[in-house]
């Protein structure tokens, strides 16, 4: 079947996933990556638009598997630290917010949680001037795309963005 990019774009989400997997498990290699593209250009909504104002109820990073990852007895984890502003986290609380983990911005999350609690913590063990926030989260048996605008390695999604 020819899968143009108007042929993909009106796809479901569930479709689109359906399709990478038989594309992967069968080889298909240039329709897995035109996917994954798709995908993360779909869920880039904030690019061209004006500031967000609402608080963030996503955050997205890459970070190699488990790096720096604190599992908990009791079904928690802590995520290691990361540089987000301490305002917006504490915004984020109020709306149940998540962190998802990726490897990739073409890879779904591994590991995902809803943020229960929080704490500034140092980045570098050696540079007491520069701090981050380790999220402490309750994990979630559910993976998410990428969402996020940008070249670095977080992205986030703010209350009222199109899920796509």
């Amino acid at each position: 079947m020819d899968w143009s990019d108007e042929k993909l774009i009106a796809l479901s989400k569930a479709e689109r996933t359906s399709l990478r997997r038989n594309a992967d498990r069968m080889g298909h290699r240039d329709l897995v990556e035109r996917l994954d593209n798709l995908n993360v250009r779909g869920r880039s909504k904030s690019v061209g638009r004006s500031a967000p104002t609402g608080p963030v109820i996503g955050y997205h990073f890459i970070c190699p598997t488990e790096l720096a990852i604190e599992r908990l007895p009791d079904g928690q984890f802590l995520t290691g630290v990361w540089k987000v502003a301490e305002s917006q986290v504490a915004r984020s609380m109020a709306v149940g917010a998540y962190v998802a983990l990726h490897t990739a911005k073409t890879e779904t999350s591994y590991l995902m949680g809803e943020i229960v609690g929080w704490s500034v913590e140092k980045r570098n063990k050696g540079d007491t001037s520069s701090t981050g926030i380790t999220f402490t989260c309750i994990e979630r048996p559910t993976s998410e795309l990428w969402y996020g605008a940008g070249a670095g390695e977080k992205g986030y999604r703010y209350d009222g963005d199109d899920p796509a």
